[in-house]
Formats: C-alpha cells, structure tokens, sequence
C-alpha cells in the first residue's frame, strides 16, 4: 500500500517541521484519530487565529472541541478586544486551510499560544496546515519550535458540535 500524496500546504508544513528539528510525519486525520483512540495519553489539537485590537495575531492550540476564552486570553496576553479570524481571513494570512491551521509555515507570523491542558499528553496531533492531516509533537517542542507563550485559555467547551476539528 502506498502513502497517499500530500497536499502542497502539508508538505510545506512537513518541510518546515523538519527542519526544525521534529522526526514526525504527517497523517491523515482519520489515522491520527484512530492513534488517540488506541493510546490515552495522545490528543487531537484544533488551532484558532485571533487579533487583537493592536492588530497583533495569535494563533492558540487547543485541546480538539475547546474554545479559547477570548476575555481570559486577553487577560492573559495583555491585548484588548481579541476577536477569532473569519475562516476566508484566517486562509489568506496563514496560507493553511481553516480547521487545518499549523503553528509553522504560515505566510504571515502570528504568535503561538498553547492551552496548558495540552501539555497532560504525550503526543499531540498539531494540525499541518490542512484539515485532513495531523502532525504528531509534543508539548514542549511546539513551544521550542514556534517560541510559544504556555497559558490556560481553554475553558469554553463546544456542545453538540461533530466538527469540532472544523473551528
């Protein structure tokens, strides 16, 4: 059987997270999610791209079916009026698909902040700039490699939501 070929963005994202230094491979998200269904200790990751009123942009990492809140990351970042990116917006400034935004290889920089729950697991599954494939990291390298900010902005949980990886 033969590996399914990459997206462009993917490969730009894989290009980049080697050369950071990370051994991972993309995967497919339906065998990310089949890793994190086997192994308790693994986690899927959704991204949301927020601005600030300074017009500084901040891409956070949360554990999938979580939703920054925008009050607390304020608080937390110093910013006022944290607003979430519209998907078409989100598209343009990272060159990644929304529901797929990477932390690396994005067209503009935006600050990485990660949500300490992340950091209860051993495996994380970043999404790779689409959102169907996953990278697998860690907690601690995606803060190396994106020079990240560690806070709790995690509290909002999304209710009846399937799509939970889409926001």
């Amino acid at each position: 059987m033969t590996e399914p070929e990459l997206p462009a963005v993917v490969q730009r994202v894989s290009n980049r997270m080697r050369e950071l230094g990370c051994p991972g491979q993309p995967r497919a998200l339906d065998e990310a999610r089949s890793h994190v269904d086997a192994a308790p200790r693994e986690l899927l990751v959704s991204s949301h791209l927020y601005r600030a009123k300074s017009d500084k942009h901040f891409l956070v990492l949360l554990p999938s079916g979580r939703m920054a809140d925008p009050i607390q990351l304020s608080g937390v970042l110093g910013e006022a009026e944290l607003v979430e990116i519209p998907s078409e917006l989100a598209e343009i400034r990272t060159g990644h698909r929304f529901g797929g935004l990477a932390p690396v290889a994005t067209d503009q920089r935006s600050d990485v902040v990660l949500d300490i729950a992340l950091a209860r697991s051993t495996v994380l599954w970043i999404p790779a700039g689409d959102p169907e494939w996953m990278f697998p990291s860690s907690y601690a390298q995606i803060l190396r490699i994106t020079a990240g900010i560690a806070a709790e902005v995690g509290d909002l949980v999304i209710e009846n939501r399937s799509d939970a990886l889409d926001s």
